[in-house]
């Protein structure tokens, strides 16, 4: 685009060109050459309307007086000169943009730079990390890339500081993740030779790779998975002694909780022993069970140590639980018939409808192969034994698989035998395998048109014909209906409580079975801070009834939550759970100053969710850093209350963070490695498989089919808790077969 004046302007002498150029104006005359006009000059140009044309001026610009300009002429150059000034702004944006961006990127690096000063000597912790990535400028349209292609400001851009271009060239090629993790990596191989002779020697035997990784990670959450005999021990003794040698934190600043006094005082006098060597201190580092410390948290942050009850300590409680429900017993008639219907009825967990199970006995005269029921006959199902066990208990008298009173035999088939005959009222009982959704199990060809024939049988012959299905009686509806319909052709059932003197088949499951399996799921339910009521929201199903397992098993629980609760407080007491509880709640609301920045936990696989949230609480917030250390293969507390996924999840409860491995053992031969090889690789929700196998420094794909709302309680096809499906039980099946397979 130029502009120049008219025909006849130029006649008179006003001849020059105008051309935009960028952010600027080119002028030339033909006596005289070209000038350059920038665009803030531009900004301040003035119009003089003379006649016959308009003169152009621009203060304190020589040669910058443009004459001979008519209206058309005018027009022309004020739009070259609006293009020469937009484009102008355009660049003054970009660099203003680019000074005002890069001071954010150079404020953003000096902060990342004062934090590596500090972590000269220090592992990058995740806290670190996140807040670089948090902190991270986040720039809505960066112009860095808009400035280095603009030929314009190359100029603007040799005259900025190096520290602002290395700022803006790290801020726009550093992933923060990636970086964190190499430079971690090459720390730890620098910090294997610089703290050689410390890890050599803090304890009698050099630690191994596996253990000055665990020691040398100081990440907000290590979780340290250690078979047997790898040197746990060793490895949070030498956790305490480098965090102080490094100057991460002084000893009263250190925490160290075991599951049991003995093994406390086990890692105080290691710690003592070991640091004393190195000029340490380790006598103010302090190593308690998770018990004592709560009680101590309680008793400061309120001026009054709660009081546990002795019993609670021997077999975890289960003698006070006993005393529990033999007074509910003695004195609720409710309570004593719900748990006899339980006992003796539904005490065993059914399996999933439809699912293959194996038969458990054989009538040696019918040849029939079953299970056995209470009132010792074998019947074909589980089902049946559960509705044959119902009537026995309510004094029912029955006739199972009584030929059925028509010759229905054929050169086909056999005769028909209904499954239960009710003689009192001369009345056939058909309990057909149909679930909810009102259909068969997929592998039970034909049942339909048997069901039909059976039904045509009766309706032909005028006997009574009483049905149930294997979706009544798992919600007990069944038995509800069977009830009303006993009743209703003249038998009389007592509900009232009634002892059974003899049970002459299967013994039903013993008191104390279920006593300890009350007491498990109490401390299970008091460690996840769930109530009765929380309880039975979580076992309602989407649609239908409760199954009638889990409907007895909470009316039971409710009454014995409530029982316990009330002894304990009657004496002014307090159980481990809600003792527990109660020091993570003070520590969370701030009522207790936590001087501990480095919390190491042993036997991490027996904590329970109460313990977990403990050391949740003392480990949330800026500075501070926990060390994990046990084996999912070696949990063993299940029964007092222990949460696998305390391990398993472990980065769901205290956030992501390194897994270690230590795979080396100091007490297993190898062949019993091979052995443990085997078992792993069959074994699902562990934490992978780690302690054996794993290699150092590589996270362990945690695995584990427990779900928020099921940590550490594995469930039986009925709802309700089931340590005959504990993961032990499972892992010793598997041992079975490899030693099977192998001989």
């Amino acid at each position: 685009m130029q502009v120049q004046p008219s025909f006849w302007a130029r006649m008179f002498g006003h001849d020059w060109v105008a051309t935009p150029d960028g952010p600027r104006l080119r002028v030339s005359w033909r006596t005289t050459g070209w000038h350059t006009l920038s665009g803030a000059a531009l900004r301040e140009r003035t119009i003089d309307r003379t006649w016959p044309w308009s003169v152009l001026a621009i203060p304190g610009e020589a040669y910058a007086a443009l004459g001979g300009l008519n209206r058309e002429t005018r027009h022309a150059l004020d739009d070259a000169i609006g293009q020469v000034i937009a484009e102008a702004d355009r660049l003054e944006r970009l660099s203003a943009t680019f000074i005002a961006d890069g001071h954010q990127v150079q404020q953003w690096r000096a902060g990342v730079l004062r934090d590596l000063d500090t972590l000269r000597n220090r592992w990058i912790p995740r806290e670190i990390a996140a807040r670089w990535q948090a902190d991270r400028p986040d720039l809505a349209s960066p112009v860095f890339e808009k400035v280095r292609d603009e030929p314009e400001l190359a100029a603007f851009l040799a005259t900025q500081p190096a520290a602002l271009l290395q700022a803006i060239h790290t801020w726009e090629h550093t992933d923060i993740p990636t970086w964190v993790a190499e430079r971690n990596q090459r720390f730890l191989t620098a910090e294997r030779v610089h703290m050689k002779d410390f890890f050599d020697a803090i304890e009698k035997s050099p630690l191994t790779e596996e253990q000055v990784a665990s020691v040398a990670m100081c990440d907000n959450s290590v979780r340290v998975i250690a078979a047997a005999g790898s040197g746990k021990t060793s490895t949070m003794v030498a956790r305490a002694g480098y965090a102080l040698a490094r100057g991460i934190a002084e000893p009263g600043q250190i925490l160290m909780l075991a599951f049991n006094r003995a093994a406390a005082d086990e890692l105080h006098q290691r710690v003592v022993e070991r640091l004393r060597i190195h000029g340490l201190d380790g006598e103010q580092v302090k190593a308690t069970t998770f018990h004592s410390f709560g009680l101590e948290v309680i008793g400061q942050a309120t001026g009054s140590k709660p009081r546990v009850p002795g019993d609670l300590v021997d077999l975890n409680g289960a003698k006070r639980m006993e005393r529990v429900i033999d007074r509910l017993r003695d004195r609720d008639e409710t309570f004593r018939r719900t748990w006899d219907l339980f006992r003796l009825v539904f005490g065993q967990p059914l399996s999933d409808f439809g699912a293959p199970s194996r038969p458990e006995d054989h009538d040696k005269i019918t040849g029939i192969r079953g299970y056995r029921a209470l009132n010792d006959e074998v019947v074909k199902s589980q089902e049946e034994r559960l509705i044959a066990n119902w009537l026995f208990y309510h004094g029912v008298r029955y006739e199972y698989e009584r030929p059925y009173e028509v010759d229905t035999a054929t050169a086909r088939h056999g005769q028909y035998h209904p499954d239960f005959y009710y003689p009192n009222i001369d009345a056939y009982h058909e309990h057909w395998a149909i679930g909810r959704d009102g259909n068969p199990p997929p592998t039970f060809k034909g049942y339909r048109e048997g069901m039909r024939w059976k039904r045509q049988m009766h309706q032909a012959h005028g006997t009574t014909l009483l049905e149930t299905t294997s979706a009544s009686v798992r919600d007990g509806s069944g038995f509800d209906y069977l009830a009303t319909q006993l009743r209703a052709h003249g038998l009389v059932i007592d509900d009232s409580y009634h002892e059974i003197q003899h049970i002459p088949g299967r013994e039903p499951v013993e008191d104390a079975s279920i006593i300890r399996l009350f007491r498990t799921v109490l401390a299970h339910a008091k460690s996840n801070q769930l109530s009765s009521v929380d309880l039975r929201q979580r076992a309602t199903p989407a649609a239908g009834r409760i199954p009638i397992r889990t409907e007895l098993f909470l009316q039971l629980y409710q009454a014995i939550h409530q029982e316990w609760q009330r002894q304990l407080a009657t004496a002014n007491q307090v159980d481990f759970d809600d003792m527990l509880n109660q020091a993570s709640e003070i520590i969370e609301s701030g009522r207790w100053a936590n001087p501990y920045t480095m919390v190491l936990v042993d036997e991490m696989q027996d904590s329970s969710c109460a313990r977990a949230r403990l050391v949740r609480s003392l480990t949330t917030g800026p500075g501070r850093y926990l060390l994990g250390v046990g084996d999912d293969w070696q949990a063993i507390n299940r029964f007092a209350g222990a949460d696998l996924s305390v391990m398993t999840d472990f980065a769901t409860w205290f956030g992501q963070g390194p897994t270690v491995h230590l795979s080396r053992t100091f007490r297993s031969p190898q062949s019993a490695m091979r052995c443990g090889r085997g078992v792993r690789r069959q074994e699902p929700g562990t934490a992978g498989e780690t302690s054996l196998l794993g290699p150092t420094g590589k996270p362990a794909h945690a695995a584990s089919d427990r779900g928020r709302h099921g940590r550490g309680v594995s469930r039986s096809p009925g709802g309700l808790p089931d340590r005959a499906q504990s993961a032990p039980r499972r892992r010793r099946q598997t041992c079975q077969r490899l030693r099977a397979r192998a001989l």
